[in-house]
């Protein structure tokens, strides 16, 4: 159940992250280039592939290997602004 749940929460970030890229004023940004390269490099280097932490096979193995590390590269990209926006509305108390 555990799984399912971080399954879907990478599914989605994944595929918000996408749309994100596909709008012109996002790519504009420098800071997006670096993200993006750096968490490609990550990704690479720790070997953080959401298809194969999850047992998703396919008939063309270097394939789901290559988009596992696309998308976890994206996922990787989109974390940091999630972790921004929480903490960013996070307001304590005044009593």
């Amino acid at each position: 159940m555990m799984q399912d749940i971080v399954m879907i929460l990478m599914i989605a970030v994944f595929v918000e992250g996408l749309v994100q890229w596909f709008k012109a004023e996002y790519r504009k940004s420098k800071w997006v280039w670096a993200s993006l390269t750096i968490s490609a490099i990550a990704t690479i280097a720790t070997g953080f592939n959401p298809l194969t932490m999850f047992g998703i096979e396919s008939q063309y193995p270097q394939l789901t290997l290559w988009f596992g590390y696309f998308m976890g590269t994206i996922i990787l990209a989109r974390g940091p602004n999630y972790v921004s926006d929480f903490f960013g509305s996070y307001k304590p108390s005044k009593t």
